[in-house]
């Protein structure tokens, strides 16, 4: 860079080319120049001589470069201009060939759509025609289901004349069947008659023969008092005869032992023996002079004293056996230790024999005799009681105990116990009865079954009369049963008393025991449903008929005695809307027999159609109350003793209730005496 400096005085301006050097050269006034800087701008100007030529070096290359780079460019630009010219070409030839292709397609798409146009048109016609043979169909099937409901309301007419007649021929059966009973029973109470007379004349000769059993138990107690007394006298002078002979006893031993010390003192108190008694045998003196002597056996050594007036008698090595040791001096020390014996009886100082660990007890011993020990189990540290979780050691025993009211791993498998099912389960009938109903659990399942009527059982099925009256025959429902009966114990003396209300009874004199039947009432019908809501109504179920007690015998009443009657009253049938039946009241003879009331009809109605469900029968010649039939239809009353009514049919047409329940009918005391 060149730079100018504005100074006074004259100035020379020099650069290096790369770096400025401005030096100002002072010129005096005298006008001459400094020779001082003339070897700096000699320097000076080499330096720019230099920097000229290597600029100039520079230009020349750089010249050279510019050259060969517009060189490159131009050839770029020609071989660019190449490509972009074959480019074109290529596109040109492809666009002819794209819409080459165009044209073909839009002629090939244009006669698809002539075609599709077509087989529409034709399926069109086809479905046209089609739906014309439909319709032809449907009034044809029309027609066809409107003469097959004539037919079938036809052949239900036909079916409702045939059951009405049906139904005539039953009432028939059963009033022959009644008036059958009713014979029945007159012969019965004929047979019952005689079976009491039997029984009375039987307690007479129970009665005499417990009379004789009396009689001749009390002569028997005499006898046994006239033994006793016998015994104790015997006894009395048995005592006396063993008193004196103790006594005679005592007199005698008293003079012996006068005698005995009579011949003590005679020893005028000197002490000496007569006799000497040694292992068993007795070694007895002669004379008042005679010497006993004492013999040492294998090593017993004896050392007399006698200034001492004694004898030592030690053991001088060891005996040979144990009654050898018998004979010895007393022994110290343990026997073992001693060799005198290879056993002891007893140890001289007793033993503590202690158990310490998981059990800890102590007991002595000296071997005299077996000991046994009571043991205390250590404690394991857990409290006593009940755990569902518990920790047991290698020796069984439980460590750890608890009652975890959580679990904290997954439970997998099906539980002991569930309130509801995870998937509802439908239960069906078949076979000769049918119904289903669905159920989860939850709570309760009442199926509404229907039976197929037969006339035959598959099983015949014995029925046997038990008790006062017994008798069986074996039934199939094809044909009417006949019992052929036979009284068993005799029960009173005649006369009969039939309740059909409550009151009392008294036992007529001479009567101990009566035959007596109890009835309970029927249970009323449950209401059908009524059509709520656009949806029908189920028939409403039946009510159970009372229990009945037949011929029961009841002992030990007195004559006179007043016993208590009830008479259940039959329950009433429902009024309308599922409402349930009552169930019907107990009948009973005293505390003695009760017989249960029928439970009314109830349960859960469904939205299916039914009539009702017909009633039971109770006792002899009762009439059980009808099902209600048809829409809304009420159940029939029951009739006689113990039946049940019957249980209304469901609504099957829109805004009508149910039928109402059949009522049940009272219960019934009967007593044979």
């Amino acid at each position: 860079m060149s730079r100018t400096v504005f100074c006074p005085e004259e100035v020379i301006v020099v650069s290096n080319g790369k770096e400025d050097i401005g030096k100002l050269v002072a010129l005096g006034n005298d006008g001459k120049f400094d020779t001082s800087v003339i070897p700096e701008i000699d320097d000076l100007g080499t330096q720019i001589t230099a920097e000229v030529t290597a600029r100039t070096e520079a230009d020349t290359q750089l010249q050279a470069n510019i050259d060969a780079e517009a060189l490159a460019r131009t050839n770029a630009d020609a071989k660019l201009q190449s490509n972009v010219d074959a480019e074109a070409t290529a596109r040109a030839a492809a666009d002819a060939t794209l819409q080459s292709n165009i044209e073909a397609e839009t002629s090939a798409r244009s006669s698809a759509d002539q075609d599709l146009q077509a087989k529409i048109t034709a399926e069109v016609a086809a479905r046209t025609e089609g739906d014309a043979a439909l319709q032809t169909n449907m009034d044809t099937e029309a027609a066809a289901r409107a003469e097959a409901d004539k037919q079938l309301q036809s052949n239900i007419d036909a079916e409702a004349t045939a059951r009405t007649a049906a139904d005539a021929t039953l009432q028939s059966n059963i009033d022959v069947e009644a008036s059958a009973r009713e014979s029945a029973d007159q012969a019965l109470e004929a047979e019952l008659t005689k079976e009491v007379a039997a029984r009375t004349e039987g307690d007479a000769a129970l009665q005499t023969n417990m009379d004789t059993e009396a009689a001749a138990r009390v002569e028997a107690d005499k006898q046994l008092q006239s033994n006793i007394d016998a015994e104790a006298t015997a006894r009395t002078a048995a005592d006396a005869t063993l008193q004196s002979n103790i006594d005679t006893e005592a007199s005698a031993r008293s003079s012996a032992d006068q005698i005995l010390q009579e011949q003590i003192n005679s020893l005028n108190g000197e002490n000496a023996f007569s006799k000497v008694l040694v292992n068993g045998v007795t070694v007895a003196a002669s004379s008042q002079t005679d010497t006993v002597e004492l013999a040492a056996g294998t090593n017993i050594a004896l050392t007399a004293d006698a200034e001492n007036k004694k004898v030592t008698i030690a053991v001088d090595g060891k005996v040979a056996s144990a009654e050898a040791a018998d004979t010895a001096a007393a022994c110290t020390g343990n026997a073992a230790t001693a060799d005198l014996a290879a056993v002891a009886t007893k140890l001289t100082t007793a033993r503590t024999i202690s158990f310490t660990g998981d059990a800890t007890g102590a007991v002595a011993f000296d071997g005299s005799a077996d000991e046994s020990a009571a043991l205390t189990l250590a404690s394991s540290g857990v409290t006593a009681g009940t755990y569902t979780s518990v920790t047991v050691d290698a020796k069984g025993r439980v460590t750890a105990g608890a009652n975890p009211t959580t679990v904290s791993s997954d439970i997998t498998g099906n539980a002991a116990t569930a309130t509801k099912l995870a998937t509802a389960r439908t239960i069906s009938l078949t076979g000769d009865v049918t119904g289903n109903g669905t159920f989860d659990g939850s709570g309760d399942l009442s199926i509404m079954t229907t039976g197929v009527e037969a006339a035959k059982l598959t099983t015949a099925r014995t029925i046997a009369l038990t008790g006062a009256v017994t008798g069986s025959g074996t039934f199939d429902g094809s044909g009417d049963l006949s019992i052929t009966t036979t009284s068993g114990s005799s029960v009173g003396g005649g006369g009969t008393q039939i309740f059909t209300s409550s009151g009392t009874f008294t036992v007529p004199d001479g009567i101990t025991s009566v035959l007596a039947t109890v009835v309970g009432g029927g249970g009323g019908g449950q209401a059908g449903r009524s059509h709520v809501g656009g949806t029908k109504g189920q028939g409403g179920y039946a009510g159970a008929a009372g229990t009945v007690l037949l011929f029961q015998v009841v002992t030990g009443l007195t004559p006179g005695e007043s016993i208590a009657v009830t008479v259940g009253a039959g329950g009433t049938g429902g009024e309308s809307g599922s409402s349930a039946g009552t169930d019907g009241g107990a009948s009973s003879f005293g505390s003695y027999l009760t017989a249960s009331g029928g439970a009314g009809g109830s349960g859960t109605l469904s939205t299916t159609w039914t009539i009702g469900g017909a009633g039971e029968v109770g006792y002899w010649g009762s009439t059980a109350g009808a099902a209600g039939t048809g829409n809304g239809g009420a159940g029939g009353d029951a009739a006689g003793y113990g039946a049940s009514g019957g249980g209304g049919s469901g609504a099957s047409a829109a805004g009508t209730g149910g039928g109402a329940g059949g009522d049940g009918v009272g219960g019934l005391v009967y007593i044979v005496c």
